[in-house]
């Protein structure tokens, strides 16, 4: 299940190099790796008789890192996922062999090739001294990048390929552009920023790299209330969107006055972004947990969950809390024991939420007769 977790900007601006390699290099073959796990020698080896194409997602580790050890679940995912696929990841970090088995023991299900550089040969090469981690480069037959960016983006990037909708040319052009972006950035260049971000914008009115990156810099420089009124020009140029309805919740929960703000997103979020059961319950639940007293954003919620789609945990989760809500617990606890069911047959990992939320309802349920 896809996730739409949009992390805060303030925590994924970093000091970044100009040199690194970009989308459109020739992805040079990684040497000199210890492999602790799956070994791949050489990665770049391709078998070009599969279909569809097969491709490589080559990602850089420090696994000292909390938002590293973040996106360990979700590359998992991915790799998984992009396997029927022909898409091969393997992880790369110059850390200790200590520091690199750990974090294989912390996370059993990361399965795939793990490889360490006792020195930073290859991640030097490829990022040229960016402290920018996690990384990934997604290189294909031809040993080109085809995409580079941030693990968050990664799943984004890879279903654009899948589904024929990915642009090698126009992410050509938009990597150096966030090269300079992230540049502009670390020497706090407002002018330079906000020119750039524009020229990312004609590109790609939603790029989800610059998104971040501008609202870093207005945010850290003290202007949320600009954060928000740049939002809403984004949502004028891109209204289908949806990752700009989600960035506009995460940006109003952190500044509560700016909140009636949000109420024209909240307002067109029904009407103009693509119906998507397992989007819009995630942004149902995050209405509920992140505005719980705004009638606005429960009335939002409560039109998103209203059609009946398939159960899955993702779907039926927001139905038990906004059940719960709504006075009725023996109803929400009915739905998450459904949950809990669906996450022991499956062997999902959220059954220890599961549980931990059922318990909740049947507390509101003992607590009813007070």
């Amino acid at each position: 299940m896809k996730k739409y977790i949009f992390v805060p900007a303030l925590l994924l601006f970093v000091a970044f190099s100009a040199q690194a390699l970009l989308s459109g290099d020739e992805a040079p073959e990684p040497e000199k790796l210890q492999f602790l796990q799956e070994m791949r020698k050489p990665i770049f080896r391709f078998d070009t008789q599969k279909k569809p194409a097969q491709l490589k997602v080559l990602v850089f580790l420090n696994t000292r890192s909390a938002a590293c050890r973040e996106a360990i679940p979700l590359l998992v995912r991915l790799g998984g996922q992009y396997k029927e696929r022909n898409v091969e990841l393997i992880a790369v970090s110059t850390d200790t062999e200590a520091q690199c088995r750990e974090l294989l023991r912390e996370f059993p299900a990361f399965t795939f090739p793990f490889a360490r550089e006792e020195r930073p040969l290859n991640t030097q090469r490829y990022m040229a001294g960016s402290v920018f981690f996690p990384k990934a480069f997604i290189v294909d037959a031809s040993r080109k990048i085809l995409w580079d960016g941030e693990v968050i983006d990664l799943e984004d990037a890879l279903e654009s390929n899948a589904s024929g909708r990915f642009d090698a040319a126009k992410q050509r052009k938009l990597s150096p552009l966030l090269s300079q972006l992230q540049s502009a950035l670390r020497d706090a260049d407002d002018d330079a920023s906000s020119r750039i971000a524009a020229d990312i914008f004609k590109l790609d009115p939603a790029n989800a790299p610059a998104l971040r990156l501008r609202l870093y810099s207005l945010e850290s420089s003290g202007r949320a209330e600009d954060a928000v009124r740049f939002l809403g020009v984004r949502r004028a140029a891109a209204p289908a969107e949806a990752r700009l309805y989600f960035m506009a919740l995460d940006l109003v929960s952190r500044y509560p006055a700016f909140a009636e703000q949000l109420l024209p997103f909240l307002e067109a979020y029904p009407r103009q972004v693509p119906r998507d059961p397992e989007r819009d319950a995630a942004f149902a639940w995050q209405l509920l947990l992140r505005q719980p007293l705004s009638a606005p954003a429960t009335k939002c919620a409560a039109e998103l969950l209203a059609p009946e789609t398939a159960g899955t945990p993702g779907t039926l989760a927001p139905r038990a809390l906004l059940a719960a809500r709504a006075g009725k617990p023996e109803n929400a606890l009915r739905i998450q024991e459904r949950i809990t069911k669906l996450c022991r047959d499956q062997k999902l990992p959220q059954l220890p939420e599961s549980l931990e939320m059922e318990q909740y309802y049947r507390e509101l349920l003992r607590l009813r007769g007070l």
